[in-house]
């Protein structure tokens, strides 16, 4: 019975995410690549820990003389499940964090029609991400709060270091026969320093994620379908349902996605997830937006 008791269940998840811009005036496009290794306890402990790469290739001629961003940020999730006699559902806690570095390689001046050397600038991102959330018992509600405090330093550019604070409150709900989940998530973003984008001290947005689940012999073999939809400005948002920090990004004003998921057996899954945003550069004045195609694979032991 002890030994029963102590084991944990691991899982690994590996991620690719494909980005090809169009109209930006700097960035031609992007690519990341990543793993989270999962451990759960009796569903009720869970930890993660992840790694993911990022590059973003610049245009060749650009104003803002960028060569190539290269990041490398690390993952660590820990959350526990509380049940209280008072409530008819399962409260639980959790507490996310990031680190990362990037390093932003820049031309320097040189003489015209000459290849000019390059320079890197190394940026330091750390975020510390509580969340709190409620689930009834028969899965058909669901209650979120989560407070995000990210601290960014330059130390190689002539920029202040900025924190930024996020609020992102969500509720979920299930209809007709639980074949159906919507979830709304709000976005309060706050910058006490922005000295990085001009004009923007704070951004709104609301999320906007329906998820629909298929019969076993559904078309293709799909598990699940999906769209996502995001309206408003975000900056420097952390995304707490795919554990993600947008910290290499301009301000996205919208985003419309559809996604599916593939079960293979009792243990193994494939999401692929086609997406479109649109983003601003308020320093150069400059609308672009992106496709981008992101696969993951999962399996749990």
């Amino acid at each position: 019975m002890f030994a029963e008791a102590d084991i944990w269940s691991p899982k690994i998840l590996l991620q690719n995410n494909f980005n090809q811009y169009s109209d930006s005036m700097v960035r031609d496009s992007a690519y990341s690549a990543g793993s989270i290794f999962s451990f759960d306890k009796l569903d009720r402990t869970h930890f993660s820990v992840g790694y993911q790469y990022t590059t973003v290739k610049a245009l060749n001629a650009n104003p803002d003389d960028l060569d190539s961003i290269k990041e490398h940020r690390f993952y660590l999730s820990g959350s526990h499940k509380l049940f209280f006699d008072t409530l008819p559902g399962v409260t639980t806690i959790r507490l996310d964090g990031y680190s990362a570095q990037s390093k932003h390689s820049v031309f320097v001046a040189g003489t015209p029609g000459i290849r000019r050397p390059i320079t890197t600038l190394t940026d330091q991102l750390l975020v510390i991400n509580p969340i709190i959330s409620f689930r009834n018992f028969s899965k058909t509600r669901f209650y979120e709060l989560g407070y995000a405090l990210s601290s960014y330093e330059y130390p190689d550019r002539a920029l202040a270091d900025s924190k930024v604070h996020q609020l992102s409150p969500a509720f979920g709900f299930a209809l007709g026969q639980q074949s159906d989940w919507i979830q709304l998530r709000a976005y309060f973003i706050e910058l006490d320093n922005n000295t990085v984008t001009t004009g923007l001290q704070d951004s709104k947005a609301l999320e906007l994620k329906w998820t629909h689940w298929l019969q076993p012999d559904s078309l293709l073999g799909l598990n699940n379908i999906g769209f996502q939809v995001i309206s408003g400005e975000r900056l420097f948002a952390v995304d707490p349902d795919a554990a993600e920090v947008y910290s290499l990004a301009n301000i996205q004003t919208q985003m419309a996605a559809v996604f599916g998921q593939w079960q293979i057996g009792d243990q193994t899954q494939i999401l692929a997830h086609f997406s479109w945003q649109e983003f601003k550069n308020p320093t150069l004045d400059n609308r672009y937006n992106s496709s981008s195609f992101y696969i993951n694979f999962s399996h749990q032991w």
